[in-house]
This record gives structure tokens, sequence and C-alpha cells, in this order.
């Protein structure tokens, strides 16, 4: 009977220790959304203040010369603009993070789908003058499981990344690689670059180096987190080396197997 009984003591200390651990991660992950509906209600709240502004200025002068208005009507177009795209993607990044999003991995020709995606760039980027080549140093082509449209989104903003902090007439230029376990695929770029004290934080939700791009358009701080979340569920990692006036490399890696 006592052996028992100190069996179901053991037993309910365990329980109680797991009790404690579980509601301590509920405590910090009731933090970390605390913290990230702030930031969300942070970035959103200056745009949206900006248009209230911008309206009552219309609103109170009516003798508002025609490039004024136009100029105002611009401000509060690109404030909306902003807004809706920030909670675009916020809604984007918390259904990545709940794992509500469905992936549909097939079996991808990965330096084929490469060269595919930066044609399909070639066009944005002409327009500011910048150019995009692929190089591909690996040894063969490889075949990975991949979801076509959210890897996509990952490679897609790595450019944008790229070309909206570089000055025109620059380029941008992706290398595919091959090492014993591992398909590498390196983007560099000659724009601002990142000092190292903000390197770790590329990937968080929310932070940018800079608000604003070389072509004055507001930083949201979303688009790398995502794409690191999308990497991970396909069993790639996201990593980056930089310097400040430099430039920006980004490293996507996938296992090879």
């Amino acid at each position: 009977m006592t052996d028992e009984l100190e069996g179901l003591t053991d037993k309910l200390l365990e329980v109680s220790m797991k009790l404690k651990l579980a509601e301590s991660e509920l405590v910090a992950v009731r933090e970390e959304h605390e913290k990230e509906l702030s930031k969300f209600s942070h970035n959103l709240k200056n745009p949206v203040g900006i248009i209230s502004s911008f309206v009552e200025m219309m609103q109170s002068n009516e003798s508002l010369d025609e490039e004024k208005r136009l100029k105002y009507l611009s401000i509060i177009k690109s404030s909306s603009k902003f807004s809706i795209d920030l909670i675009n993607s916020f809604e984007e990044y918390y259904k990545l993070k709940n794992g509500s999003i469905p992936f549909k991995l097939e079996s991808v020709n990965y330096n084929a789908f490469i060269q595919e995606l930066a044609v399909n760039q070639r066009t944005f980027l002409e327009q500011r003058k910048q150019v995009i080549e692929v190089t591909d140093h690996s040894s063969f082509s490889e075949n990975c499981l991949l979801d076509k449209e959210q890897f996509s989104k990952v490679f897609n903003n790595i450019v944008s990344n790229a070309s909206r902090f570089s000055s025109e007439n620059s380029k941008i230029i992706i290398e595919i690689s091959t090492n014993e376990s591992e398909m590498i695929t390196t983007f560099s770029d000659s724009g601002l670059g990142v000092s190292a004290s903000d390197l770790p934080k590329l990937s968080q939700s929310f932070f940018t180096a800079n608000s604003y791009d070389v072509y004055h358009e507001r930083c949201m701080g979303l688009g790398l987190s995502k794409a690191k979340m999308i990497l991970n569920k396909m069993g790639g990692t996201l990593s980056f080396k930089s310097e400040p006036e430099k430039g920006t490399q980004v490293n996507l890696r996938f296992n090879r197997n």
C-alpha cells in the first residue's frame, strides 16, 4: 500500500510539474501575442492618423488649389494602401504562425524553378533600371519538395527587399550551389546593407532596419519573418550576411534529401 501511495505521489508531482510548465509556456505565448498586437496597432496608427489629418485639412480649406489637392489625395492614397497591405500581411503572418495555411508539397526541379522565378521579376526590376542574374554552380539539377506558391512568396520578398534598398542601375545576383547535403541559394545585392547589431533581428516580426526604403516607400517589417516561417515548413533555413553601404547576402538552404 505504501509503495502504491509513493508511486501515486510521484505521478501527481510529475503532472503538477507538467502543468506548471504548460502554464509558463501559455503565459509566454500570451505575452508574445500581446506584444505583436501592440506593434501592429502602433504601425497602423501612423498611416490612419495621416489619412485623418489630410482629410481634415481638405475639409477645412475650401480654397485649396488643385496642386495641393492632388498632393493630399496622393498621400491619402498611399497611406490607405499601406494600411490595407499591413492588415493583409499581418493576417497571413498569423495564419502561418498558427499553422492554418495548408502546404501542398510537390517534387520541383529546384534549379529550373529559380530561373523561372528570376525571369518573372525582370519586368518589375527594369522599371528601376535594375538587373537580376542567376548563376548555377551546382554539379547537377536537383528536385526538392516545395510548395511552389509559398516558395514564390519567399523568393519575391527577398528580391523585392534587395531592389528596394539598392539604387538604380544596380544588380541582384543569385547563385545556386550544392554541398554534400544541401542546396544553397545566395541572393547578393550592393545596397544599403545592415549593421552587425541588426542582422540577428532581420527575421523578427515588425523589425525594420530602415523606416523607409531608398524609393521613400514605408517599410512594414513582416516579409522576412513570413519567409522564415515558410521555409521552416518546407525544411529550409534563412540566414544573412551584410555590411553597411556594402550590400547584403541572403542564403537559403534546403536538405538535398
